[in-house]
């Protein structure tokens, strides 16, 4: 092998080295949902807020008086809860595999200027969703059948206690769901009240909530409105994977 081929192959590959790295580390949407992760147990009433661009180095005073300095690029998160007054929580995730150290310090390491922070909040959390439409999870093609006949009647609200409330048709549902904001897994558990409906809503009504047993993750997206799409093995239509599509359509 002659000695350009040789650097041509060593370039090469220190370039793929380089992409490798770059898409290794860990984007601002992947760092708040390893922090939505790690407080969503928590039980003390708190809000989280992040700076909004990635830090390159970043020091803070501990509970024992010892300065900290990260040395390292990082995603830098404030825990404000409600009722502790006696320390701040600081929650440090590092760009380059995701790990989190959280730190407690004293009450005079307050962020300058909490306003300017970019409060975090759970993506579909606390508005309701109304259900408008089955896709093909393979195809992300419509399909038309399972299109709902009654356009207000399938309804959704994730609340911050992880319960689950909302409609399936002229009845109440009421539940609860778990979430995993690394993966993007979720589930849910529910119950409903049996009112007889009509038969104009029986098909939608079963295949809804069959459909709802069955999701097992999902996404949301950043535009006005926002979608949800709750992806589920379909047990009662295809057998395939599909995804029930909600309109974000307020509080």
């Amino acid at each position: 092998m002659n000695s350009r081929k040789l650097t041509l192959i060593i370039v090469a590959g220190l370039f793929l080295f380089s992409c490798l790295q770059v898409n290794a580390q860990i984007t601002q949407w992947e760092a708040d949902s390893i922090v939505l992760q790690y407080m969503f147990e928590e039980v003390e009433e708190h809000t989280l807020h992040a700076k909004d661009t990635i830090q390159m180095d970043f020091s803070i005073t501990t509970t024992q008086g010892e300065l900290l300095e990260i040395d390292y690029p990082c995603w830098v998160y404030f825990v404000n809860y409600v009722e502790d007054t006696n320390y701040n929580h600081y929650l440090i995730v590092k760009e380059s595999n995701g790990s989190i150290l959280e730190i407690n310090t004293k009450t005079t390491s307050l962020p300058d200027s909490l306003e300017t922070w970019r409060e975090i909040t759970i993506p579909f959390v606390g508005n309701k969703w109304k259900w408008i439409s089955v896709f093909d999870t393979q195809t992300d093609t419509l399909i038309e059948e399972l299109v709902p006949t009654c356009k207000g009647c399938y309804t959704l609200i994730f609340d911050t206690d992880s319960t689950i409330t909302g409609r399936i048709a002229c009845n109440q549902m009421f539940g609860t769901y778990k979430i995993d904001y690394t993966t993007g897994e979720l589930r849910i558990y529910f119950t409903a009240s049996d009112m007889g409906c009509g038969i104009e809503y029986m098909k939608d009504s079963k295949y809804y909530a069959l459909s709802l047993y069955q999701v097992y993750s999902f996404t949301i997206s950043h535009t006005y409105p926002k979608i949800l799409r709750l992806y589920y093995n379909d047990v009662y239509y295809n057998s395939g994977e599909n995804y029930l599509k909600f309109k974000e359509i307020g509080g």
